[in-house]
């Protein structure tokens, strides 16, 4: 093995420090008597001799420690320094040298032209399991050696590129903690290729092994461009079960002409029908996929082609998606691993649902899931703003979240090291209903050392800095994203290159990482003062279950999360104003009232339709469920709003949002008055100071979030116009695909390129994983991974007869209860009844204006849910964990808001529509 290069037949598993993964498994197949195209690593020693030369890593150093993380704008300027600045150092003789000489090995001789790839291999220093998918560069079709040195130079400077500078900061991983050992492999020129998988993944069965296959480069099957003649083999026999021969209609070639990149040929129609592989290549392919499973001990996924008659192996990776047992659904109670598991670092192992499934609620989309790092960030930028995050650097994908069964969960650990950094910190509003019964919690209380000492001094000072600065950045970022979404609807994501499109979404990224970043801070300012109110009262006023702090947070009018239930009730007083909007409401079902009003030309209804359009332009951009990629906005589907309206008409106008409010403020002025007559003067200045702080920022917090919300939406449309688009080019079988890819793989695929596996079957994988998710009950704490709960865990209709759950806004209500677990299906709810529900986000509060009280499984005290409840005046308790499970519409419940009780009447009959909604 040479100073700074090494063939692949010189390396494998072992090597991974030098060679990289990528470069460590290619080894590994090509010492197990695999044909794998010859190639060879630039070590990592010539990347450590290629920075240390020229002073060039103290110069990147320079750059790097002027570069504010946060800022995503200066990492993306100051990578690019970087970049430029390695791309233009020459390349050491030695490297250079040894370099040139391998590559005149590698191409003497070769029959096939001389074409080379030059791939990124990354590896980090103590081999942990962190990955950069899609970070670092590749280049195909290369010739020459002065093209090749260029190349591994632009591979190394990849190193630095934003994408990969962004995901180190995010998971605590120094810049040069990672390095680059460029690979140099022939290209071969495929007659056919694909993949293999050595279990099949579609339906879990270990005994089967699946082939898909087009001609051409393998590149038709990973994009999802050609439909792949599809075989499924019996993986002892290797007798072939099923077969479908496919019209593949076009292949892709190298691009010989251009010298770099491939071409799409059309293929003439007695061609396409054709099969790829003869008989013998299939029992050839599934004999080798056999051996590679063999060499690694566990079911794989390989890439492969064949090139006159000789069969090539090109990549090999683990399959990672499978349940326990062949062709069985994995047990529930037991639960299932799946590729989107977080990594639990064993020092940071208790995760919540507690508030964070309020943001995120049910099982999400990958495409949803894939961009919750931007809400990681959000958590991780406001504590760095604070001086709290040194020391905080969990070994997962994520320092503040987490995901198991397609749900997002909070890192309780992570947060609970954070407050114990600051005396008086907790994490209450997240911990409220912990088990007691295990003693692996940790208390996270702070304790007085020296060293504690000295680090409250960072947080002493910037803490302040934020709570002053932060209403001034939220004033000016409501204009900007205003402004970003209406260029954005002047483009039309249907028809613009896709070049500008990946550019748009590049640049949306700023903006989002900033809104989320704003929320987070604004949250966490609200959550520390009205937990303090809370101590306050408690203390003061003997205020143990916070009724009182709830009525002084009462009836604030500016809620934002409010606004939309009043302009609905508006549109229902024109409603009941007309006899013809009246029977158009009362003749048709939501979904159908849209098609029936903007079909007529009668006044009423005209102008009907312009007070809901100019609804729809102010508020059009919520939805229920409204942080999930795939479900549509009211803009884009407001049956929820007709229905929301046609439940309005049942309601009586004294009854009205506004007038709710304005009742509410009255109590939250008595309640104000009384409490403070009977307050020291003292006391009386530190509670007026804590209230206005806590009015504001939960006023604020509302504002964020929508302010967050409608850039989302502005997102969803585009995503949707994509998932059109890339139906109707044939690159994806239904528009809705797209939602159960990951980001990188959609601009992979927008960008020529493709996911990792064969596109049908990895989506068809996905959504059937989604679909079970969606059926998991977890709890709401863990150690480690959820175990999902099982019914006899539930304890459905176990006799339980009470209910406890955190109080949010007080007073005791006795009525019918309306289960209601997605009110885009079911959102009929009749004035007094009891709305129960698994979890409500801002878009369900229309729904309050004629509940008489709310029930829900999850959230805590500055929920949404909460907020709007003690708008309005109606009890309610949140965090009962298991409510539309035990209770069922139609049966007497009583709401205690102040004793935080549900008491389940059971001996009440059911009324008459009974039954779970």
């Amino acid at each position: 093995m040479a100073s700074f290069i090494a063939f692949f037949e010189e390396t494998g598993l072992d090597d991974v420090r030098q060679v990289g993964g990528k470069g460590a498994n290619l080894g590994h197949l090509t010492r197990a008597g695999q044909r794998v195209p010859p190639g060879f690593a630039v070590k990592a020693a010539a990347f450590d001799l290629f920075l240390s030369g020229n002073d060039l890593k103290e110069r990147i150093e320079e750059v790097i420690s002027g570069i504010d993380p946060g800022d995503l704008g200066m990492v993306d300027r100051g990578m690019a320094d970087v970049r430029e600045l390695m791309e233009s150092a020459p390349v050491p003789q030695k490297v250079e040298e040894e370099l040139r000489d391998a590559y005149k090995r590698l191409v003497e001789g070769d029959r096939t032209g001389g074409l080379v790839a030059v791939r990124s291999s990354v590896g980090t220093r103590d081999l942990s399991a962190s990955s950069f998918p899609g970070q670092m560069d590749t280049y195909h079709n290369v010739k020459g050696a002065d093209e090749v040195v260029r190349l591994v130079r632009k591979c190394w400077a990849s190193t630095f590129s934003y994408s990969a500078a962004v995901s180190r900061n995010a998971r605590g991983i120094g810049h040069f903690d990672v390095f680059i050992a460029p690979l140099v492999q022939l290209m071969v020129p495929a007659d056919s290729a694909g993949v293999v998988f050595t279990a099949n993944p579609m339906t879990n069965r270990r005994d089967q092994m699946v082939i898909n296959a087009c001609f051409g480069l393998g590149e038709g099957v990973v994009s999802g461009e050609v439909n792949a003649d599809h075989y499924v083999i019996d993986h002892d026999s290797l007798e072939v079960l099923e077969k479908e021969i496919t019209d593949k209609r076009v292949k892709f070639v190298l691009d010989s002409g251009k010298g770099s990149g491939t071409v799409k040929v059309e293929l003439k129609e007695e061609a396409a029908g054709r099969p790829c592989l003869t008989g013998e290549q299939v029992a050839r392919l599934a004999r080798i996929a056999r051996e590679v499973e063999e060499s690694y001990e566990c079911p794989q996924d390989i890439e492969w082609a064949y090139h006159d008659g000789d069969l090539y192996v090109l990549q090999s990776r683990r399959i990672t998606t499978l349940a326990d047992e062949p062709g069985e659904a994995p047990d529930v109670g037991e639960g299932w691993d799946s590729e989107f598991d977080t990594r639990v670092d064993t020092c940071y192992p208790y995760y919540t649902l507690s508030n964070i499934s309020e943001v995120l609620p049910g099982a999400l989309t990958p495409l949803t899931m894939s961009g919750i790092d931007s809400l990681d960030y959000g958590f991780v930028k406001t504590n760095t703003n604070f001086g709290l995050m040194k020391g905080i650097t969990p070994d997962s994908e994520y320092t503040f979240l987490g995901v198991f069964y397609n749900r997002a969960h909070l890192n309780l650990s992570v947060v609970k090291t954070l407050t114990a950094k600051l005396p008086g910190a907790s994490a209450q509003e997240f911990e409220r209903m912990l088990p007691e019964d295990d003693e692996g919690w940790e208390e996270g209380e702070f304790r007085l050392t020296p060293r504690s000492l000295l680090g409250m001094l960072p947080p002493m000072v910037l803490i302040p800095y934020w709570m002053i600065r932060t209403p001034r950045d939220v004033a000016a970022m409501r204009p900007v994203m205003e402004k970003r979404i209406a260029d954005a609807r002047k483009l039309d994501m249907e028809r613009i290159p896709y070049e500008l499109y990946l550019e748009w979404m590049e640049g949306s990224r700023d903006y989002r990482y900033r809104v989320i970043t704003h929320h987070i801070t604004v949250s966490q300012f609200a959550v520390v003062y009205y937990d303090l109110l809370r101590e306050l009262t408690e203390k003061w006023l003997d205020d143990g279950q916070g009724s009182i702090a709830s009525r002084l947070v009462t009836g604030l009018q500016n809620i934002e999360s409010a606004q939309p239930s009043m302009e609905i009730w508006d549109l229902s007083r024109e409603v009941l104003g007309s006899d013809e909007l009246t029977g158009v409401f009362e003749g048709n079902e939501p979904g159908e009232i849209e098609e029936v009003l903007r079909s007529s030309t009668s006044d009423d209804e005209r102008a009907f339709v312009r007070s809901l359009d100019a609804f729809l332009s102010r508020f059009g951009y919520r939805s229920v469920f409204e942080a999930e990629l795939m479900l549509p906005n009211w803009e884009e589907d407001p049956s929820y709003v007709f229905a929301m309206i046609k439940n309005y008409m049942e309601t009586e106008h004294e009854l009205g949002p506004r007038d709710l409010v304005l009742k509410q403020e009255r109590v939250r002025e008595e309640t104000y008055r009384d409490v403070m007559g009977t307050l020291r003067w003292h006391q009386r200045l530190l509670l007026k100071l804590v209230l206005r702080q806590t009015h504001k920022f939960v006023v604020m917090r509302e504002y964020t979030k929508a302010t967050l919300i409608m850039g989302v939406a502005q997102i969803k449309k585009e995503y949707r116009a994509l998932g059109r688009r890339l139906a109707a080019e044939g690159l994806l079988e239904r528009p809705d695909d797209l939602y159960f890819l990951k980001t990188d793989e959609v601009k992979a695929l927008v960008g020529g390129e493709g996911p990792d596996a064969p596109l049908p079957e990895l989506v068809a994988r996905r959504i059937r994983e989604y679909e079970q998710n969606k059926t998991v009950v977890l709890p709401e704490y863990s150690r480690g991974k959820p175990k999902p709960l099982t019914g006899e865990d539930l304890g459905v209709k176990g006799g339980i007869e009470v209910l406890k759950g955190i109080p949010v806004s007080p007073g005791r209500v006795t009525g019918p209860a309306r289960v209601i677990t997605d009110p885009r299906r079911n959102s009929k709810i009749m004035p007094g009844e009891i709305l129960v529900a698994p979890v409500t986000d801002a878009a369900w509060t229309p729904l309050f204006v004629t509940a008489g009280a709310i029930v829900v499984d999850v959230g805590g005290p500055l929920s949404h849910g909460s907020i709007v409840a003690r708008e309005y005046g109606i009890p309610g308790v949140l965090n009962v964990g298991v409510g539309t499970r035990l209770i069922e519409t139609g049966q007497r419940i009583t709401v205690d808001g102040d004793r935080g009780e549900v008491i389940i009447h059971a001996d009440e009959p059911i009324g008459e529509g009974g039954g779970s909604a």
